[in-house]
Formats: structure tokens, C-alpha cells, sequence
């Protein structure tokens, strides 16, 4: 197994360069399918998946509701007769 020389950052040394550490960076051109973690090139038919499989299984996640975006309300949202013409919620959701 070898390690991810990007890290977190997306960023490799370059080498060289000017600095006070005598390196400079550049931004990696290779991405990472965020399902299965593959080599996968941007611009592909799937980006940022590798594959219409991985493609699906985050799209499944998100129908799930495994994944969510959480936010406080803000108070106009809080306020019922701005969404007046949106049907109730489903019996059982909320």
C-alpha cells in the first residue's frame, strides 16, 4: 500500500522553488472517486465518480436521505404563510 502524496489538500510538492522552505506546489491533476476512492480524470463522462455504478450508489445515498445538508432556519423560513402553497409533508416525514 502505498501513501497519498496529495494528502487533503488536492497539493504535491513540486520541488525546487523559491520560499523560505525551498518548495514550491502545484496543484495535482488526479482525483479520487469519492465512493470507492479509484483514480478517476476530470472531465470524464462520471466526474466526479469513476463509474455510472458509483455514480448511482451516491445518488441512492442522497434518496436515502444518508447524506443531508443541515442548516439553521433562517426567520423568514420560519415563517408558515411563506410557504403557503406547498403541499404538507408526507404522512410519517416531517
Amino acid at each position: 500500500m502505498t501513501a497519498d502524496p496529495t494528502g487533503a489538500s488536492g497539493m504535491a510538492p513540486a520541488g525546487g522553488g523559491s520560499g523560505s522552505g525551498g518548495v514550491s506546489w502545484r496543484v495535482m491533476s488526479e482525483f479520487r472517486c469519492p465512493i470507492c476512492k479509484r483514480p478517476t480524470a476530470a472531465g470524464g463522462v462520471f466526474f466526479p465518480f469513476c463509474s455510472k455504478r458509483c455514480k448511482y450508489i451516491d445518488l441512492g445515498a442522497w434518496i436515502d436521505e444518508r447524506y443531508r445538508i443541515e442548516r439553521p432556519l433562517r426567520e423568514e423560513e420560519r415563517d408558515p404563510e411563506a410557504f403557503g402553497d406547498l403541499p404538507p409533508p408526507a404522512e410519517g416525514r416531517e
